[in-house]
Formats: structure tokens, C-alpha cells, sequence
């Protein structure tokens, strides 16, 4: 009779262990995904690019002289009055004396290799004057480099073509990126068979900001008035997009 209860009492006991570890086994992995679930959001991040072109009001002009001369007080002497002359003559075409601006004043001597001699030595010395010219007018830069060259300017480095005011630009270009950002989330929630729920985060990278070169310009010394062509310039917005799924 003993014997039988102490079986009935152990299988009892073994029949409670076995429901408490089939529910455990049960409830644990569904506990364990959604604390996971809540834990890490199911995102989809993108990068989104937009850009606007736009026509520019502004060109930066980079032009200015150097002189060579046998000591250092005459080249300094040459380049500074034909310095003077170049920031006379661009004035007297109508840019402002705030938008004539010296970039790289410069006195350096100049060595030479002597086959002879079998070394180098000195042979002068050249002063070097840039300045950078903004013309609000662009429909006269090429009046403006004429001018300069004719009143001595010997090196032109480049012109390039801005937008006085590009803060619309870049706010549209940022308008245009979010929207590219959305559309490439869509395509890839609809291949991975999702919904997108909303909006997880966003952040914006710089925009840039990308002058319009001169097309063609004259060397210096030349007769042809120097032909420009401002084009266009462009802004361009990058962002960095998470949605949640």
C-alpha cells in the first residue's frame, strides 16, 4: 500500500515539472523577442541627395603681377607700382574699393643652375602681387580683366562664378534630398514585403556648393577681349535618413 502511494506522489511530481517547463519553454522565446523587439527597432536607412542649379551674380576674379629685377628693393619697387596701376584700372571699370582685396604678397630670390659653374646662384630677385577682384557685375568681367591687363596685370589665375545669395538653393537641394531619401526607403520596403511606420531619425551633411568655372579667359598680353561664360552653379544637400518598420 506504501509502496503504490510513494508511486502515485512521484509521478504526480514529475507530471507537475513537466507543465512548469512546457509553459517556461513556452513563454520564454516569445518574452525574450519582444523584449528584443523593443529593445532594437526594425529600421530602414537610406541616403538621400538633392541638387538645384542656379544662375550666378557674382564672379571672383584671381589676377595680379611680378616683377624680376637684379636686387630686392627693384623688384618690390616694380611690382608695387604695377600693383597700384592693376587696382586703379579695375576701380575705374566700376568694382568697389571693398571688393579688391591683396591674397599673396610675395619677395623671393631667384636662383639659377650654372652649367658652367656646376651650381646655382643668384640672379635676381621677384616680388609677386596677387589680388582677388569681386565683380558684382558680371556682364563686365571681361572688361574688368581687359583693364587689368592692360595696366600691367601678368598672371591670371582663374575666375570662378558664385551665387550672392544661394541660401534658397540649399534649402530646396535639402527639400529634394529628403524626398529622394523617401523614395528609396519605399522601394526597398516594398522588395523586403514591409510597411514603413515612420520616421526613426534624420541628419543633414554639409551642402556643397560648387562655382561655375570661366569657360574660356586670355592669356595675358593678349589683343581679344577675354571671353567669359558664367554658366550656372550648383548646391547639392546630402542626408542621412532611418525608418522604422
Amino acid at each position: 500500500m506504501h509502496s503504490r502511494s510513494r508511486w502515485i506522489v512521484a509521478v504526480a511530481v514529475l507530471a507537475a515539472a513537466g507543465i512548469g517547463l512546457a509553459l517556461a519553454a513556452g513563454r520564454s522565446p516569445a518574452a525574450a523577442a519582444g523584449e528584443e523587439d523593443q529593445g532594437s527597432p526594425r529600421l530602414i536607412s537610406v541616403t538621400g541627395e538633392g541638387s538645384v542649379k542656379l544662375q550666378p551674380d557674382t564672379a571672383q576674379v584671381t589676377l595680379g603681377v611680378w616683377a624680376e629685377k637684379p636686387t630686392a628693393r627693384e623688384a618690390q619697387s616694380e611690382g608695387n607700382a604695377a600693383a597700384q596701376a592693376v587696382i586703379n584700372a579695375v576701380r575705374a571699370e566700376g568694382v568697389a574699393e571693398r571688393d579688391v582685396q591683396t591674397v599673396r604678397f610675395s619677395l623671393y630670390p631667384v636662383m639659377r643652375w650654372i652649367e658652367e659653374k656646376g651650381k646655382d646662384e643668384l640672379t635676381g630677385f621677384r616680388a609677386e602681387h596677387m589680388l582677388s577682384v569681386t565683380v558684382r557685375d558680371i556682364g563686365r568681367v571681361g572688361r574688368v580683366i581687359d583693364a587689368a591687363v592692360r595696366a600691367g596685370a601678368n598672371r591670371i589665375e582663374g575666375v570662378t562664378f558664385q551665387a550672392s545669395d544661394p541660401e534658397p538653393a540649399r534649402l530646396q537641394a535639402l527639400e529634394k534630398a529628403m524626398a529622394n531619401a523617401r523614395s528609396k526607403a519605399d522601394v526597398l520596403a516594398r522588395a523586403a514585403g514591409v510597411q514603413i511606420k515612420g520616421l526613426q531619425s534624420v541628419t543633414a551633411a554639409e551642402s556643397g556648393y560648387y562655382p561655375g568655372p570661366m569657360k574660356a579667359m586670355m592669356g595675358a598680353g593678349s589683343e581679344a577681349a577675354a571671353p567669359i561664360e558664367p554658366g550656372e552653379v550648383e548646391i547639392t544637400a546630402t542626408v542621412n535618413v532611418s525608418y522604422e518598420f
